[in-house]
């Protein structure tokens, strides 16, 4: 270790090190002072580093995707009833409100 090197600079020489194929345990023999610290976090960089994430079948990708489809479409918002439906077509365009909204005085 560097004097006055810090625990960050450390740890990145370290992952820099293991990606390069060296193993864990060179470079805690390198760092004895910061063992106890660098350990756990090169131990889990190690185990992520061979982990693969998971692969789906064809059938069960094509049913997350009916799924996902499915969802989404019940989020959608149904369409808005066009412009003048209850309230004549002439009224509703020249007033520039929806013509399916509530009036004011039916909302007392």
């Amino acid at each position: 270790m560097r004097r006055g090197e810090s625990i960050e600079s450390i740890l990145q020489r370290c992952l820099a090190r293991i990606a390069a194929g060296e193993s864990v345990a060179a470079c805690l023999h390198d760092h004895p002072e910061h063992a106890d610290e660098l350990a756990p976090l090169l131990e889990a960089v190690a185990k992520l580093r061979g982990w693969a994430p998971p692969t789906l079948s064809d059938r069960a990708r094509a049913a997350a995707r009916a799924r996902a489809h499915a969802a989404l479409a019940a989020r959608r918002a149904p369409p808005l009833r066009p412009l003048g439906v209850g309230l004549g077509r002439r009224h509703a365009a020249g007033t520039g409100l929806r013509a399916d909204a509530p009036s004011v005085a039916s909302a007392r």
